[in-house]
């Protein structure tokens, strides 16, 4: 027996299901990424779209706008909007 999910004999073993769910949970992710492709490229379009002053208004530069999907990008602007906050009110 190997420690993937089909037995030696090419069946599948049904005891390592975690296998199967680890595929099953990338497919579903593929499929999440190619239904919002489309929604994703459209913002995109927009965002390129605007002036750099338009883009400053909403805090971004030309150069954040391949970025905006990033999830560390949006940590890292997040925690960034934080720290100008807190520094805010502190003082006032």
């Amino acid at each position: 027996m190997t420690n993937n999910a089909t037995a030696t004999d090419g069946t599948f073993d049904a005891r390592n299901g975690s296998d199967r769910s680890s595929v099953l949970g990338q497919i579903g992710s593929v499929l999440r990424s190619l239904i919002t492709f489309p929604q994703r490229r459209a913002v995109r379009d927009e965002l390129s779209n605007l002036s750099d002053r338009e883009l400053a208004d909403i805090g971004l530069t030309r150069a954040d706008v391949a970025h905006v999907f990033d999830t560390e990008f949006v940590a890292r602007r997040e925690a960034t909007q934080q720290t100008l906050r807190s520094a805010r009110r502190a003082a006032a």
